[in-house]
């Protein structure tokens, strides 16, 4: 069994599609269902569904062969991470998953000076909202990942890094800032138009957001769906509205200037953002310094 059909097959069933497997290994999708056909016939037995949809499925051979191809993959990763280390030679891979916010004021500065400690480390970012984080890790796609607590399942081995809390963001002038914090009420905040995050179960803080009006049955107008807390900020600097979202609590990274960042604890039950890995004892030693320098502490 040749490594690269092994390899090429893992990388279509994690990408979901024979077109992002070849991209993943560079090659075309031609060479890669030639690869699996060949494969297919050395184990004697299909590995997808048949006809391959758009949404490829594995058969029951298949979800062997992957469970296979990915611990074998794995082994060598670690085997390679392993005798490195031994050298002081700190290579390979290391994959992150975040949210977008979290990755543009916590870990933007802690990545860098990591790679500058170790340049030898390929660093990969996927920029994506939590529950697709959860996917990546799931699919073995990424090493690391930063996850709420209150969404995160107990399977996966989590470290707690960063306290979160609720804030409403207003311009410095705004008539909500001349409120005493823990007498800002929902029904004080939805006097306003609220900038908020697509309608969608990725984003937590607009889940977070339609749990607490719907719970209290108040009202509330959204007057625009960004993508970004960047573009949700620009256009409460414009007028257009007000925001609610869920960061650190310590602000740490985020510029505020022009703006007031009103802390809602009262109204929002305190999380934490964790550091996520599905397996500790598969990561290799300068995976485990990655999250050693943001914990600030030996794991």
């Amino acid at each position: 069994m040749e490594w690269q059909k092994i390899y090429s097959f893992y990388q279509v069933v994690v990408h979901g599609s024979f077109t992002k497997g070849a991209e993943a290994v560079f090659r075309t999708q031609s060479a890669i269902s030639q690869q699996i056909n060949a494969l297919e016939e050395e184990i004697g037995c299909r590995l997808f569904e048949r006809p391959i949809r758009r949404d490829i499925k594995l058969t029951q051979a298949g979800e062997k062969v992957f469970i296979f191809a990915e611990g074998t993959i794995k082994r060598y990763e670690q085997l390679l991470g392993e005798i490195r280390a031994t050298e002081d030679l700190h290579q390979g891979p290391l994959k992150i998953g975040s949210p977008y916010n979290v990755l543009r004021t916590v870990l933007n500065e802690k990545i860098r000076t990591y790679s500058l400690e170790y340049p030898l480390v390929e660093v990969t970012i996927y920029d994506r909202p939590p529950k697709l984080v959860l996917d990546l890790l799931h699919q073995g796609v990424i090493d690391i990942g930063t996850v709420l607590d209150s969404i995160c399942p107990n399977s996966l081995a989590r470290f707690r890094w960063k306290e979160m809390d609720g804030f409403l963001i207003t311009p410095d002038n705004h008539p909500l800032v001349k409120i005493n914090p823990s007498n800002l009420t929902l029904e004080k905040i939805a006097e306003y138009p609220i900038i908020s995050y697509p309608k969608d179960l990725h984003y937590t803080s607009r889940a977070f957001l339609e749990k607490m009006f719907y719970k209290s049955g108040i009202h509330y107008r959204i007057a625009m769906e960004a993508s970004t807390i960047d573009l949700a900020v620009q256009y409460v600097k414009s007028g257009l509205g007000i925001h609610v979202t869920v960061m650190q609590s310590d602000l740490e990274g985020v510029d505020q200037t022009g703006l007031s960042f009103v802390p809602l604890s009262h109204l929002f039950e305190r999380d934490h953002l964790n550091l996520v890995v599905r397996n500790l004892d598969s990561l290799l030693p300068y995976q485990i310094k990655f999250i050693e320098s943001l914990l600030g502490a030996k794991i």
